[in-house]
């Protein structure tokens, strides 16, 4: 019943993202398009606020009340609205906000990272509803912005009670990928102010780039080095990464600049936690340069391993592969999400389904996926919420 359900609100569910994809990176004009539409299915919705309760809200909750939530367990579903920055849009095969549809795909800046993962939790909803399926606990579906950079929509959302005895946070998976675990990650920011002046007089100024340059060199033996020969992540060839992700400063080659900047992410594995990894990097820059100042960065995500063998994964695995009819894999990832900072219960990413290059250029989404993932979450939802607290 739910797949007729879902293949007869297919046509509506890629218009949804269509309009998603449109939607400016920031992420809030995208939560005010959620907001209506879970306001169309009926459900009261509550506005999460971040650290600051005069700017928009961090996140947007509502519920699908089950008939004995005191008695049954309850289901989170987690996606999120905000979308990486886009590096040269010239470059993309279509422009990545037009949301153009072809050959099955959507092609566009966060069409599936987590646009899709956006219309998914809406379509599980609605089916839900629409279906009349019954629920013992209550289905808690969290809107969140941040994830990308701070996870404040995620920590906004623990902190007002909205937990749950499970979380499937709907970003980053196909069809047949459930992850349980991630590198921890530590954004770093590296900023060299040197004397401005007249190009010639480099060799008395000395050139804050030339600090820069001297400091990556010693961060990428260090992340070779010491980071590399921590002990293996379970799931992943490589337990470490070092990315340069930006460098700027100078106004041109004429003269000195007076400051250059890079941003650095930084993967590690335990027992590394990000805090030893930027006391690293501040103690090889106080070494290279008096130049040299190390601050954190927006991203700082510990390693996270989950159970693979929990109940929450255990019972949504099977669901999958019955519904897609292939094997499901357990898998670690080298990016990272937000299960750190899920309050409660077991969690695990499932969904949104298929796609390529995101954070990346020309990002798109295989629409064939909408239907079996938000199938396997809908049975899913079915299952958990009508099993007892403490029983099996």
């Amino acid at each position: 019943m739910p797949a007729s359900f879902l293949s007869q609100r297919q046509s509506a569910a890629v218009e949804l993202l269509r309009a998603l994809v449109r939607c400016p990176g920031d992420g809030r004009s995208a939560m005010t398009l959620m907001e209506q539409e879970l306001e169309r299915l009926g459900l009261r919705v509550e506005r999460i606020p971040g650290a600051d309760p005069q700017a928009p809200p961090m996140a947007v909750v509502a519920r699908l009340r089950g008939r004995s939530p005191d008695r049954h367990r309850s289901l989170a579903l987690n996606a999120h609205t905000d979308v990486v920055p886009v590096d040269e849009p010239q470059s993309w095969r279509f422009p990545p906000y037009a949301a153009v549809e072809q050959d099955g795909w959507l092609w566009g800046r966060g069409a599936q990272d987590d646009r899709a993962g956006l219309v998914v939790m809406i379509l599980v909803a609605e089916a839900i509803s629409s279906l009349g399926l019954e629920l013992g606990g209550d289905l808690v579906l969290q809107v969140v912005d941040g994830e990308e950079t701070s996870a404040a929509g995620s920590k906004a959302v623990g902190a007002a009670g909205h937990v749950a005895d499970g979380t499937v946070i709907i970003d980053g998976t196909w069809p047949n990928r459930i992850i349980h675990a991630h590198l921890g990650q530590a954004a770093v920011t590296v900023t060299a102010t040197g004397t401005p002046g007249a190009a010639g007089n480099v060799a008395r100024l000395g050139n804050p780039f030339d600090a820069l340059v001297d400091l990556l060199v010693e961060t990428r033996a260090f992340v070779n080095g010491r980071l590399a020969s921590a002990p293996p992540f379970p799931g992943l060839a490589s337990n470490s990464y070092l990315n340069i992700g930006r460098i700027t400063g100078g106004a041109w080659c004429g003269a000195v600049p007076a400051q250059a900047r890079a941003e650095l992410m930084i993967g590690f594995a335990p027992p590394w936690t990000s805090a030893a990894v930027l006391a690293e990097i501040t103690a090889l820059a106080a070494r290279v340069s008096p130049m040299l100042e190390v601050a954190p960065g927006a991203v700082i995500r510990e390693p996270y391993c989950g159970d693979p063998n929990g109940e929450l994964i255990s019972r949504l695995k099977p669901i999958t592969e019955r519904v897609t009819g292939n094997e499901t894999r357990l898998v670690s990832i080298t990016g990272y999400s937000d299960m750190a900072f899920v309050d409660g219960g077991e969690v695990c990413l499932y969904g949104p389904g298929g796609g390529e290059n995101a954070h990346g250029r020309d990002e798109r989404y295989r629409l064939a996926d909408l239907v079996p993932v938000a199938h396997s979450i809908i049975e899913l939802a079915v299952d958990w919420c009508n099993r007892e607290r403490g029983g099996a």
